[in-house]
């Protein structure tokens, strides 16, 4: 992620890009209230370098207030037929995985079967350290994607992260 959004427990203070080489970039939203930044080289590379700095406030995160479904309650639950509409595509693999990498790596954050529904949502949310160690594996990916990329002068970094969060999937 290259800009996060503000968000309930998220303030941006301030964001800058630099990249190597140079670029000039242009701002946008999607309709989704993301940032898209669109960055134009005047020249080519062998290697792109994109330093994010940020500087934000965070606040405590709370376990949320609202009542969960009782049969969300633990986990893993199946969605209610109206759910799994509003979900639509949402629940299909973008990407496949026959090695059951993604799958098998996500499991291991689920405790017991069944699992805390709530518990699990907090354990997610802290994956700072988990983040850490996946990182060297997902280095070569996302080099990948960025060579993939660089193949015309403009940089699409909406497209690179959109197949950057389907490993994830």
């Amino acid at each position: 992620m290259l800009r996060p959004r503000d968000s309930h427990d998220l303030r941006l203070i301030e964001t800058n890009l630099i990249f190597s080489p140079s670029a000039s970039i242009r701002w946008l939203h999607d309709v989704f209230g993301n940032s898209i930044a669109i960055a134009s080289f005047t020249e080519t590379t062998t290697e792109l370098r994109i330093e994010s700095r940020l500087r934000l406030e965070t606040f405590a995160a709370r376990r949320p207030a609202f009542q969960i479904a009782p049969e969300a309650v633990t986990y893993p639950f199946i969605y209610s037929a109206d759910d799994r509409i509003d979900l639509g595509r949402l629940l299909d693999r973008q990407y496949p995985d026959p090695a059951d990498r993604v799958g098998s790596w996500a499991r291991g954050f689920v405790r017991s079967n069944p699992t805390d529904t709530l518990a699990l949502l907090a354990d997610l949310t802290s994956l700072q350290q988990v983040a850490a160690g996946a990182l060297a594996a997902l280095r070569p990916l996302l080099r990948a994607q960025l060579h993939y990329h660089l193949g015309t002068s403009q940089l699409r970094t909406r497209q690179v992260m959109i197949e950057a969060q389907a490993l994830d999937h």
